[in-house]
This record gives C-alpha cells, structure tokens and sequence, in this order.
C-alpha cells in the first residue's frame, strides 16, 4: 500500500544465494508516481551494488518494481539508504496541465512596397483576419 505522496514505498528482503560473492536482495517497490528506471539503475548500479534481474511495471501513472540486487560483502549496510534516494531520486513529477487554447494562428500582414516604415503591421487587415477566424468558428 503506497502513501499518499510521492515517495515510493518498498520492502527488501535477503535471499539465499550461496553461488553470490556478496548478499542477495529482492527490492520491491510500489509507487503513484511514474518512475525513471534509468534513473534508479544509474544510482544503485556501482562497484558495491548490481541489479541482476528486473521486472517493471507501470500503468497510468502507478509503477510496481521488483529486482534482485548482488551486494557486495560488508556494503549491506547503507545499501537501504541507498536503496530509498534512488527511488526518491527517480520520481517523475507530473507535467503541469497544459490547456490548449482555440485561437487559431493568423497572419493577415500585407507587405506594402513603398508604403510605411520598415516593420509597421497594417492593423486593420490584422483585425479583420481575427474577426473571420472568430466567425468561422
């Protein structure tokens, strides 16, 4: 069950390998927030720490994760710390709401040879080309 924040959830629990040159973890991890799995690896991936098998889910926005991590020998014991600021590290803040507006582009400027300065906007046709976009709408 995930908290009400960003902050993913997760449990680690010690596996029995006795073939690995170090402990053996399953981290698994649930949060409502979309996360940045390139993000996590690139943090827990080091000399000390190796992820060994991993299998992501998402769905609208909400990410379950489960991954087997080789730690290396006498490193078990800020691997947690480690463990929970890659997750925090790799939450994806949601992307403001962008509202998309029914203006359509209009460009009613008329090039006059000879006539005004370099750069004056005919105002008028301007206005004109907005009002027929209104009314065409």
């Amino acid at each position: 069950q995930t908290s009400g924040d960003d902050n993913p959830v997760f449990v680690i629990q010690e596996m029995c390998d006795e073939e690995a040159p170090g402990s053996v973890f399953k981290l698994i991890f649930a949060s409502t927030s979309s996360l940045s799995w390139s993000t996590i690896s690139g943090s827990l991936d080091s000399a000390s720490i190796c992820c060994k098998k991993i299998q992501i889910f998402e769905k609208k926005g909400l990410t379950l994760g489960v991954v087997h991590l080789l730690v290396e020998s006498g490193q078990e014991k800020d691997f947690k710390t480690t463990v929970e600021n890659a997750l925090k590290s790799a939450v994806r803040k949601p992307k403001s709401t962008s509202v998309k507006l029914p203006f359509g582009l209009c460009g009613c400027q008329e090039q006059n040879a000879g006539l005004g300065e370099m750069g004056d906007v005919d105002e008028e046709p301007i206005d004109q080309c907005y009002r027929q976009e209104l009314e065409n709408q």
